[in-house]
């Protein structure tokens, strides 16, 4: 079992275009870990996450974001 802990607690965790580069990373080098059968997503401090960083939405990259976001999508 892998455990992946999303560490933006002082952005309640809120994925951003960098998270979501991290995850897409993790994700492809756990895919490849035959010794991984399972992965917990956690998030550090009080928050597991808010979603969106509304931030980097309202900063006009709107659109990347979300071309991003729904990538991770299966």
């Amino acid at each position: 079992m892998a455990t992946v802990t999303l560490n933006r607690p002082q952005a309640r965790n809120a994925i951003n275009q960098k998270l979501i580069r991290e995850l897409r990373t993790i994700w492809d080098d756990l895919a490849d870990d035959h010794a991984v059968n399972a992965v917990v997503l956690t998030g550090a401090g009080d928050y597991f996450s808010v979603g969106g960083d509304v931030k980097a939405i309202r900063s006009g990259r709107a659109a990347m974001f979300s071309r991003r976001a729904r990538c991770m999508i299966p």
